[in-house]
């Protein structure tokens, strides 16, 4: 049987820094904090480029922004 990968994504809005992490062997989590403007660009330039990461930024966070 073909492995599969799951993948995340969690858009989180006022959140606070907190110390330590309680991860399974198999667990990667990668934290960015980037501003809106921030995001467009990294969008726009074609760094950002998971459909998964894409959809949940449209939708989670841009969805009433202007793009163009």
């Amino acid at each position: 049987m073909a492995r599969q990968d799951r993948n995340f994504v969690v858009l989180g809005n006022g959140l606070k820094k907190h110390s330590g992490k309680n991860l399974d062997e198999f667990e990667f989590i990668t934290v960015w904090k980037l501003s809106e403007n921030k995001i467009i660009r990294e969008l726009k330039n074609g760094r950002i480029k998971s459909a998964l990461t894409i959809a949940a930024l449209f939708e989670g966070y841009l969805s009433s922004s202007d793009l163009s």
